[in-house]
């Protein structure tokens, strides 16, 4: 499990791209703040604070846009 933070404002946001191994399941729940997501097969959705996704054979996450972003990422076997 990881801890995720930007702090990004309404003058400039945050956003933060990771690796992802694509045998791997990912479950990423925003717990407050807003952001998109992008992910390697070229989806973007935004978030909002309670929403949550999960990511199956994904290779990246992208996250942008991010507003003051809370969100926990779990690493989970495929």
């Amino acid at each position: 499990m990881y801890r995720i933070g930007l702090q990004g404002d309404d003058a400039q946001r945050a956003a933060l791209e990771l690796p992802l191994d694509a045998r791997r399941r990912y479950y990423l729940h925003v717990i407050d703040g807003t952001t998109s997501l992008s992910t390697s097969d070229a989806q973007s959705v935004s978030l909002g604070a309670g929403d949550a996704v999960t990511l199956d054979q994904a290779s990246r996450l992208a996250l942008s846009d991010a507003h003051r972003l809370h969100a926990l990422l779990f690493d989970l076997p495929a």
